[in-house]
């Protein structure tokens, strides 16, 4: 959230403050300060993974010299990068590039992809419905649903069979622990039975405290199931790709954004949820545009 003093807006990314004048973008700590004027867009990147880092980079465009990416601040809170550069973005009207393969253009700042489609149509061309595609798109009276394979956060994915590891692990060494008698010791049969009920024990303590997590953030949510109608859109995803989780509404006019990204994926984003859905690039295009075309009154392009 930026702060406004005077002529001047402060926003605050992982411990520093960055301060953006009608002149300059001044990030304390840092050796030298942007001119405004130079600012050619920004970007989120990924620096690394686990554990999770998010760089945020500005391009520089002086006016002699070479045009330049250069590092502003990196945090461990994706949310917290993605948030600041948005608002840096909108104030200093360029463009932005998130990491999740989202993209803003200098002129879309504040716009749903309602208003982006009926003001911009040309950047939004139609796409032919591929052969073979993961996503299914139904229209009805109720509005348009999409089906998509939507992925898991590599993160998430990555904690999900760590701790279920660990948990086995340490279950078998308390279960191995707790049946070492002396009886159970000379009988295989005992001593296995309480190891593998201990197992079984953690394992569902595991799958209750996931599933808690799960239903409360929503962390381990994939293949989104979303309804898209004249006043709300609904996203319904799947928990594991099996059980459903609780639907979440939001008003049409949080319909931020719709991508496809630069490795041919698709990115939607709600509010501040953001969906990141691994497809073909032509399947990707596709989706995109029949939304867009649903959205702008068109029909749905028959199979």
């Amino acid at each position: 959230m930026g702060i406004m003093a005077d002529s001047s807006t402060s926003f605050r990314l992982a411990g520093r403050n960055l301060v953006l004048s009608d002149d300059e973008l001044d990030v304390s700590e840092h050796p030298m300060a942007f001119k405004r004027d130079e600012i050619e867009r920004f970007r989120s990147r990924v620096v690394r993974t686990f554990p999770p880092l998010f760089g945020l980079d500005v391009r520089i465009v002086p006016e002699e010299g070479i045009a330049r990416w250069m590092r502003v601040a990196d945090s461990p809170y994706q949310k917290e990068v993605l948030d600041v550069m948005e608002d840096l973005a909108a104030t200093c009207e360029v463009a932005l590039e998130e990491h999740t393969g989202r993209g803003v253009e200098a002129d879309e700042h504040g716009m749903s992809v309602i208003e982006q489609v009926k003001v911009f149509p040309e950047r939004w061309p139609r796409a032919a419905r591929p052969e073979e595609t993961q996503a299914v798109l139904v229209d009805s009276i109720s509005g348009l649903h999409v089906t998509l394979p939507s992925k898991m956060n590599v993160a998430a994915k990555g904690g999900l069979l760590l701790t279920l590891a660990a948990t086995i692990a340490l279950s078998g060494v308390f279960g191995l622990i707790s049946g070492s008698t002396n009886d159970n010791l000379l009988q295989l049969l005992p001593l296995l039975i309480v190891t593998i009920s201990w197992v079984l024990a953690g394992v569902a303590i595991w799958g209750i405290g996931v599933t808690i997590i799960a239903f409360t953030t929503g962390i381990f949510d994939h293949r989104h199931s979303i309804l898209i109608g004249s006043l709300f859109v609904q996203v319904r995803p799947k928990f594991l790709n099996v059980f459903p989780s609780r639907p979440r509404q939001y008003p049409i006019g949080s319909f931020r954004d719709l991508d496809v990204t630069s490795k041919g994926g698709m990115t939607l984003l709600l509010g501040n949820q953001r969906i990141s859905c691994e497809l073909f690039a032509a399947d990707s295009r596709w989706v995109v545009s029949e939304i867009a075309r649903i959205i702008s009154g068109g029909i749905l392009e028959e199979e």
